[in-house]
């Protein structure tokens, strides 16, 4: 999990120990408080702690809400890569809640936090459709329309690769793959020159769901290795036409029903234009 989104949801976690000791405190404090007033509890003592109380709940607030601005901060950053590593960290993270994703949707108030909110929050919400109907399955699938380039159309290349044309929301290549990029080997060995479309589709489909592999891309002048862990060839069947690459009724439906309690919280948040969507997906 990435630094960023580990302090998201460690920010929660810190402002329960946060209240636990401001309660702690309070009753160390209590206890000294009527110890100097040789067991007396008079007004002036509960005024004290009182007051003491009020003030540790806030650091405690503050605690709660930090790791929540800090995701929403590098989702709108002025860098295009800072925005992408928060986008990312929030794709990859597996344990991610409705609830949570709703509480970052009532702190959002920029077109460009909506957009990426509302991206993380289909992925999840298909992913977790995608679990929940179909559990086990022989095939593989890695969940990306995509393209070969073997040196019968590049006669400058060594090897083959795989073109990423649209990876979908809800499967495993929708966390770190982007259109355009190239997938130039997996597990550590290239492709073959001749690399065709259905070779690729059949290598993963001759995998297990569930069976992690590492791929490295190229993407511009950048080159990674990504960890996916793959998912069920029969989920993606169901889930996306074979023909127009767009979700199936059921999907369709469960998303659209996700996205207006997710839209219902957003408030009077501008959208992006088509053009300004275009730049932040690049």
């Amino acid at each position: 999990m990435s630094q960023l989104h580990t302090g998201f949801l460690s920010g929660r976690q810190d402002a329960e120990d946060a209240k636990k000791g401001a309660l702690g405190i309070v009753n160390h404090g209590l206890a000294w408080r009527s110890w100097r007033l040789g067991g007396s509890n008079d007004f002036g003592s509960r005024v004290w702690v009182l007051l003491l109380w009020v003030g540790l709940l806030c650091c405690a607030v503050a605690a709660a809400g930090g790791g929540t601005s800090a995701v929403l901060k590098q989702l709108d950053d002025e860098a295009f890569e800072v925005r992408e590593r928060a986008t990312e960290a929030l794709l990859s993270d597996e344990s991610l809640t409705e609830a949570q994703l709703l509480e970052l949707m009532r702190g959002a108030t920029t077109a460009e936090q909506r957009h990426r909110l509302l991206a993380v929050a289909r992925h999840h919400t298909l992913r977790r459709a995608r679990l929940a109907d179909f559990p086990e399955d022989e095939a593989a699938s890695l969940g990306i329309s995509h393209d070969a380039i073997s040196r019968h159309n590049d006669p400058s290349r060594q090897a083959g690769a795989v073109r990423v044309v649209l990876p979908l929301p809800g499967f495993p290549g929708y966390n770190h793959l982007r259109a355009g990029d190239l997938i130039v080997a997996l597990d550590g060995k290239p492709f073959p020159a001749d690399l065709s479309r259905e070779f690729f589709a059949a290598t993963i489909r001759g995998m297990k769901p569930g069976q992690q592999v590492t791929m490295k891309v190229q993407r511009g002048d950048r080159e990674f290795d990504a960890k996916v862990t793959l998912a069920s060839a029969k989920a993606l069947e169901a889930m996306y036409s074979q023909t127009s690459i767009e979700l199936t009724f059921r999907y369709a439906t469960i998303w659209r029903e996700a996205r207006e309690r997710y839209i219902g919280v957003m408030g009077d948040i501008p959208t992006l234009s088509p053009a300004d969507a275009e730049e932040a997906a690049e």
